[in-house]
């Protein structure tokens, strides 16, 4: 009259228990004192070029910053960009962002990308010709992730 249990309604059995139980024991929490989504890299988006507002040509950098999965984070520490235009007499330009500042962050985070923003006046001193390459760095420092770097090469008229 009884029948055998088949071996999937057995699994099936242990999947829902397995289900329940790990349901019961709520949301897993992580270490103790670890944020886990603190910046582990660093990247240039793709929207980076040069713009051109009322006539004035801006350098428009997006930056991003990704956690060990891959998806984007914000960021609390100081960036250092270096540009270096190869074809002009003027020096390596050089600005820091302290995002740490709250304010300075929130000026700087697009909330639509999840990227931050950073935009430079140009002002060449002798204008490279639009396919000339000009390397752009990040040096990103804080406590939580030690120093995280990229570059980007960008040209003018792209």
């Amino acid at each position: 009259m009884f029948s055998r249990p088949s071996s999937f309604r057995l699994a099936l059995t242990g999947l829902l228990v397995l289900a329940f139980q790990t349901g019961c024991l709520g949301p897993q929490r992580p270490i103790e004192g670890v944020w886990p989504w603190v910046p582990a890299e660093v990247e240039f988006h793709k929207l980076s070029r040069f713009i051109d507002r009322d006539g004035v040509e801006l350098l428009s950098l997006r930056v991003e910053f990704l956690d060990v999965d891959g998806d984007p984070v914000k960021f609390a520490g100081t960036v250092l960009f270096k540009i270096e235009p190869e074809s002009t007499l003027r020096q390596d330009w050089r600005f820091n962002f302290d995002l740490s500042n709250l304010k300075v962050n929130a000026v700087h985070w697009d909330h639509v990308t999840s990227t931050y923003r950073f935009e430079f006046e140009v002002g060449w001193d002798d204008p490279p010709l639009p396919e000339t390459s000009i390397q752009v760095q990040i040096s990103a420092d804080s406590p939580e992730t030690g120093l995280l770097e990229a570059e980007i090469m960008v040209r003018r008229g792209d």
